[in-house]
């Protein structure tokens, strides 16, 4: 069992779950205008809260868009969110 910030994603079993990290983030990435998470965060909600579907793609699906992209250091996805 992973123990830390994995440790949540990984209990997420029932629900589809996603955890990322962007690649050479530090704690202040998010700092002034949300940085380079701002586009990611904002297709989140507009996934979650607007039923984006074009958003939604980013994340789910068998072939999601952040999947093999190489601004993420980790881009993990459980069952659920693989099947879209």
């Amino acid at each position: 069992m992973v123990v830390g910030r994995e440790g949540q994603y990984e209990k997420a079993s029932q629900v589809p779950a996603v955890y990322a990290e962007l690649d050479g983030a530090g704690h202040f990435e998010v700092s002034g205008d949300g940085g380079r998470l701002r586009g990611p965060v904002t297709a989140w909600f507009g996934s979650k809260l607007m039923g984006d579907g074009q958003a939604r793609g980013l994340f789910f699906g068998p072939n999601c868009d952040y999947c093999g992209s190489s601004e993420w250091s980790a881009f993990l996805r459980n069952a659920k969110a693989t099947q879209g």
